[in-house]
């Protein structure tokens, strides 16, 4: 029987050994993107990163920031979500509660007699969240469902079919997207001899047998870009193919 068991950002932030896949796990549990992708959130810690050097903990090839710049990145990026109007009312409301717990947990360690430097993680580190889902996971609320089907989804012209996880479409709001939609948010149009290419005209990539075809840390982000005013997807290179 598969065992179900919960990280808190404390936790998945003290398991990191260097590696990437485990790096990229604990940046998504903090900031819901990759540490790689052209997100706001990944502009404003690498500005953090230059202006508080004594203040950045070197992961491998990755960076966590402590006390100063890990309390502005942090409520810069939940009072993003609470002006972000493609959100639920509900979840707006909860970026808006995690300022406030943010906001307190730091001023809380500065104001100690000898101040601590809380890092990301433990400052995101969300103890309510902790207790309710432990408390549905032992109640036997949370469980892995094999009852539906995966969402199926084919190329236009049909030569290649794959699925994306239920649980990654509900988290990203995807049944919202839609192609005549208003609250689509392309890149800034800046790169130069941009052209729009139909998708019937690309190639499909496609993995060797047993390899899964999307990562969750690197597709999700992209879901939540179509609707996000918080991202913005980049445009990517073609080459031309010869016959």
């Amino acid at each position: 029987m598969t065992k179900l068991g919960f990280y808190s950002t404390a936790a998945l932030e003290r398991g990191l050994d260097g590696g990437e896949d485990r790096f990229a796990s604990y940046f998504f549990a903090l900031y819901h993107c990759s540490p790689d992708e052209p997100a706001g959130i990944n502009e404003l810690r690498e500005r953090l990163k230059q202006e508080f050097p004594a203040k950045v903990i070197d992961i491998g090839r990755r960076f966590v920031l402590c006390g100063e710049p890990a309390f502005r990145a942090l409520t810069a990026y939940y009072h993003a979500l609470t002006q972000a109007e493609t959100l639920s009312e509900d979840f707006r409301a909860y970026a808006a509660q995690r300022v406030e717990e943010i906001t307190k947990a730091h001023r809380d360690s500065q104001t100690l007699p000898v101040p601590i430097d809380l890092t990301e993680g433990q400052l995101a580190q969300d103890h309510r969240l902790e207790f309710l889902t432990c408390t549905a996971i032992n109640n036997g609320q949370v469980f892995w469902s094999e009852q539906d089907e995966p969402m199926r989804f084919q190329t236009p012209l049909g030569d290649v079919e794959f699925t994306i996880p239920d649980e990654w479409w509900r988290f990203a709001e995807a049944s919202r997207l839609s192609a005549d939609s208003e609250s689509y948010y392309p890149y800034t149009l800046t790169a130069q001899g941009v052209q729009i290419v139909a998708l019937r005209d690309i190639e499909p990539p496609q993995r060797d047998n047993g390899i899964p075809p999307f990562k969750k840390y690197k597709l999700v982000p992209v879901l939540l870009a179509f609707h996000s005013p918080e991202c913005e997807l980049p445009p990517l290179e073609v080459t031309v193919m010869q016959a």
